[in-house]
Protein backbone atom coordinates (compact mmCIF):
# COMPACT_ATOMS: atom_id res chain seq x y z
CA UNK A 1 0.00 0.00 0.00
CA UNK A 2 1.74 3.32 -0.76
CA UNK A 3 0.11 7.00 0.04
CA UNK A 4 -1.69 7.87 3.16
CA UNK A 5 -4.85 6.06 4.66
CA UNK A 6 -7.82 7.18 3.02
CA UNK A 7 -10.95 8.78 5.40
CA UNK A 8 -12.34 11.95 5.53
CA UNK A 9 -11.95 14.06 8.53
CA UNK A 10 -15.19 16.58 9.61
CA UNK A 11 -15.14 19.38 12.54
CA UNK A 12 -17.58 21.49 13.77
CA UNK A 13 -16.82 25.27 15.35
CA UNK A 14 -19.50 26.87 17.37
CA UNK A 15 -19.27 30.26 18.73
CA UNK A 16 -21.09 31.24 21.83
CA UNK A 17 -22.09 34.45 23.42
CA UNK A 18 -21.95 34.68 27.23
CA UNK A 19 -26.04 33.61 27.34
CA UNK A 20 -25.03 30.43 25.51
CA UNK A 21 -26.81 31.76 22.60
CA UNK A 22 -24.94 30.21 19.33
CA UNK A 23 -23.55 32.83 17.51
CA UNK A 24 -21.85 30.94 14.48
CA UNK A 25 -21.91 27.31 13.51
CA UNK A 26 -18.88 26.31 10.74
CA UNK A 27 -18.29 23.07 9.62
CA UNK A 28 -15.29 21.94 7.44
CA UNK A 29 -14.71 18.58 5.53
CA UNK A 30 -11.48 17.43 4.35
CA UNK A 31 -10.60 14.77 2.05
CA UNK A 32 -7.44 12.57 1.56
CA UNK A 33 -6.74 10.42 -1.38
CA UNK A 34 -4.92 6.84 -1.20
CA UNK A 35 -3.22 4.66 -3.69
CA UNK A 36 -3.62 0.97 -3.16
CA UNK A 37 -1.05 -1.03 -4.96
CA UNK A 38 -1.72 -5.22 -5.61
CA UNK A 39 1.80 -6.46 -3.95
CA UNK A 40 1.24 -9.58 -5.38
CA UNK A 41 2.08 -13.58 -4.32
CA UNK A 42 5.10 -15.75 -4.22
CA UNK A 43 5.01 -18.14 -7.01
CA UNK A 44 2.10 -20.93 -7.16
CA UNK A 45 0.52 -18.86 -3.88
CA UNK A 46 -2.98 -18.72 -3.85
CA UNK A 47 -3.10 -14.75 -1.25
CA UNK A 48 -1.42 -12.83 0.74
CA UNK A 49 -1.48 -10.18 3.18
CA UNK A 50 1.17 -7.24 4.75
CA UNK A 51 2.23 -7.72 7.74
CA UNK A 52 4.30 -4.27 8.38
CA UNK A 53 6.07 -1.43 6.42
CA UNK A 54 9.00 0.75 6.98
CA UNK A 55 9.49 4.34 6.04
CA UNK A 56 11.26 3.75 2.73
CA UNK A 57 8.09 2.14 1.60
CA UNK A 58 9.49 -1.56 1.79
CA UNK A 59 7.08 -3.82 3.08
CA UNK A 60 6.98 -7.38 5.05
CA UNK A 61 4.35 -10.08 5.05
CA UNK A 62 3.17 -13.48 3.77
CA UNK A 63 2.57 -15.45 0.82
CA UNK A 64 0.06 -18.77 1.30
CA UNK A 65 0.24 -21.61 -0.51
CA UNK A 66 -2.31 -23.17 -1.59
CA UNK A 67 -1.64 -26.23 0.62
CA UNK A 68 -2.27 -23.51 3.41
CA UNK A 69 1.29 -23.42 4.23
CA UNK A 70 2.70 -19.87 4.91
CA UNK A 71 5.76 -18.12 3.62
CA UNK A 72 7.43 -14.89 4.77
CA UNK A 73 8.16 -12.28 2.03
CA UNK A 74 9.62 -9.19 1.59
CA UNK A 75 8.55 -6.36 -1.01
CA UNK A 76 11.31 -4.08 -2.08
CA UNK A 77 8.70 -1.26 -3.81
CA UNK A 78 8.51 -3.51 -7.13
CA UNK A 79 8.69 -7.10 -6.36
CA UNK A 80 8.09 -10.02 -3.82
CA UNK A 81 11.30 -12.00 -2.47
CA UNK A 82 10.66 -15.03 -0.60
CA UNK A 83 12.91 -15.27 2.99
CA UNK A 84 14.94 -18.09 3.30
CA UNK A 85 13.23 -20.57 6.49
CA UNK A 86 14.31 -22.60 8.69
CA UNK A 87 14.34 -26.30 8.66
CA UNK A 88 10.32 -26.41 7.70
CA UNK A 89 7.96 -25.15 4.99
CA UNK A 90 6.11 -22.47 7.30
CA UNK A 91 7.64 -18.97 8.22
CA UNK A 92 5.79 -15.23 9.14
CA UNK A 93 7.05 -11.97 8.92
CA UNK A 94 5.57 -9.69 11.38
CA UNK A 95 7.70 -6.52 11.37
CA UNK A 96 10.54 -4.49 9.79
CA UNK A 97 12.66 -1.67 11.01
CA UNK A 98 14.22 1.57 8.85
CA UNK A 99 17.75 -0.49 8.45
CA UNK A 100 15.53 -2.93 6.39
CA UNK A 101 15.94 -5.94 9.37
CA UNK A 102 13.06 -7.95 9.49
CA UNK A 103 11.56 -10.19 12.58
CA UNK A 104 9.17 -13.10 12.76
CA UNK A 105 9.02 -16.13 12.95
CA UNK A 106 9.89 -20.10 11.13
CA UNK A 107 9.17 -23.41 11.82
CA UNK A 108 11.83 -25.86 12.53
CA UNK A 109 10.82 -29.26 11.77
CA UNK A 110 13.86 -30.90 13.00
CA UNK A 111 13.16 -29.28 16.47
CA UNK A 112 9.59 -29.41 16.28
CA UNK A 113 9.38 -26.01 17.22
CA UNK A 114 8.33 -22.44 16.06
CA UNK A 115 11.16 -20.02 16.40
CA UNK A 116 11.41 -16.78 16.88
CA UNK A 117 13.86 -15.61 14.05
CA UNK A 118 15.46 -12.30 12.33
CA UNK A 119 16.32 -11.90 8.91
CA UNK A 120 19.28 -9.60 7.64
CA UNK A 121 20.05 -8.50 4.25
CA UNK A 122 23.95 -8.80 2.59
CA UNK A 123 23.95 -8.54 -1.22
CA UNK A 124 22.82 -10.73 -2.83
CA UNK A 125 21.32 -12.83 -0.35
CA UNK A 126 19.06 -12.24 2.78
CA UNK A 127 20.25 -14.67 6.06
CA UNK A 128 18.05 -15.75 8.52
CA UNK A 129 18.92 -15.87 12.28
CA UNK A 130 17.56 -18.06 15.26
CA UNK A 131 17.00 -15.56 17.91
CA UNK A 132 17.96 -18.55 20.57
CA UNK A 133 15.04 -18.07 23.42
CA UNK A 134 13.82 -21.26 24.98
CA UNK A 135 10.59 -22.97 23.44
CA UNK A 136 8.35 -21.92 20.44
CA UNK A 137 7.76 -18.91 20.20
CA UNK A 138 7.85 -15.72 17.75
CA UNK A 139 9.05 -12.35 17.68
CA UNK A 140 6.79 -9.49 16.97
CA UNK A 141 8.68 -5.97 16.74
CA UNK A 142 12.10 -4.50 16.36
CA UNK A 143 12.65 -1.23 16.73
CA UNK A 144 15.68 1.79 15.24
CA UNK A 145 17.62 1.88 18.00
CA UNK A 146 21.47 0.58 17.88
CA UNK A 147 21.55 -2.06 18.77
CA UNK A 148 17.90 -2.90 17.47
CA UNK A 149 15.60 -4.41 20.23
CA UNK A 150 13.11 -7.23 19.20
CA UNK A 151 10.33 -8.24 20.89
CA UNK A 152 8.26 -11.55 21.46
CA UNK A 153 6.35 -13.96 23.34
CA UNK A 154 7.74 -17.80 23.80
CA UNK A 155 5.66 -20.11 25.13
CA UNK A 156 7.11 -22.69 27.68
CA UNK A 157 5.40 -26.13 28.27
CA UNK A 158 2.33 -25.81 30.65
CA UNK A 159 0.31 -23.24 28.50
CA UNK A 160 1.82 -19.90 30.21
CA UNK A 161 3.26 -17.73 27.56
CA UNK A 162 6.40 -15.40 28.67
CA UNK A 163 7.23 -11.97 27.03
CA UNK A 164 10.70 -11.32 25.86
CA UNK A 165 13.11 -9.24 24.26
CA UNK A 166 16.50 -9.81 22.44
CA UNK A 167 19.37 -7.14 21.61
CA UNK A 168 22.63 -8.32 19.07
CA UNK A 169 25.42 -9.35 21.92
CA UNK A 170 23.07 -10.18 24.48
CA UNK A 171 21.08 -12.14 23.32
CA UNK A 172 17.16 -13.30 24.46
CA UNK A 173 16.41 -12.39 28.08
CA UNK A 174 12.30 -12.74 29.79
CA UNK A 175 10.97 -9.04 31.19
CA UNK A 176 11.18 -9.46 34.51
CA UNK A 177 7.92 -8.48 35.65
CA UNK A 178 7.55 -9.35 39.12
CA UNK A 179 4.41 -11.63 38.88
CA UNK A 180 3.41 -14.72 39.90
CA UNK A 181 4.61 -17.67 37.78
CA UNK A 182 0.80 -18.51 36.83
CA UNK A 183 0.39 -15.42 34.62
CA UNK A 184 0.61 -14.84 31.21
CA UNK A 185 2.84 -12.08 29.83
CA UNK A 186 2.94 -10.73 25.85
CA UNK A 187 5.56 -8.01 24.37
CA UNK A 188 3.41 -6.56 21.57
CA UNK A 189 5.58 -3.44 20.72
CA UNK A 190 8.66 -1.55 21.54
CA UNK A 191 9.80 2.21 20.64
CA UNK A 192 13.80 3.53 20.28
CA UNK A 193 13.84 4.32 23.77
CA UNK A 194 13.29 0.42 24.42
CA UNK A 195 10.34 1.25 26.11
CA UNK A 196 8.27 -2.04 26.24
CA UNK A 197 3.97 -2.86 25.84
CA UNK A 198 2.39 -5.67 25.99
CA UNK A 199 -0.39 -6.89 28.38
CA UNK A 200 -0.12 -9.90 31.68
CA UNK A 201 -3.11 -12.62 31.73
CA UNK A 202 -3.86 -13.65 35.09
CA UNK A 203 -5.11 -17.04 35.87
CA UNK A 204 -8.58 -16.61 35.37
CA UNK A 205 -7.82 -14.79 31.82
CA UNK A 206 -8.44 -10.93 32.48
CA UNK A 207 -5.98 -9.32 30.60
CA UNK A 208 -4.01 -6.05 31.81
CA UNK A 209 -2.01 -3.78 30.04
CA UNK A 210 1.72 -3.30 30.81
CA UNK A 211 4.74 -0.63 30.19
CA UNK A 212 8.30 -2.28 30.87
CA UNK A 213 11.35 -0.12 30.76
CA UNK A 214 14.91 -0.88 31.76
CA UNK A 215 14.03 1.09 35.46
CA UNK A 216 11.00 -0.62 36.05
CA UNK A 217 7.05 -1.77 34.96
CA UNK A 218 4.01 0.30 35.08
CA UNK A 219 0.91 -1.39 35.09
CA UNK A 220 -1.50 0.73 33.08
CA UNK A 221 -4.66 -0.27 34.07
CA UNK A 222 -8.29 0.39 32.17
CA UNK A 223 -8.68 4.13 30.76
Amino acid sequence: VTGSTAGTRYYRVKTYNSQRTCLSNVESVLVWNVTVQDLGVLPVDAMSYATDVNDAGQAVGVSVHTSGAEHAFFWNGTALTALPQLNGNVSVATAINNAGVIVGCSYDATAGQIRAVRWTYSAPNWTIEDLGAADNGFAVAINDASPAVIVGTRFPPGGVSVAYQWVAGTGASDLTLGLPPTFSTQAFDVNDAGKIVGNFVNPVGVPFPFLYTSTGITYLGFP
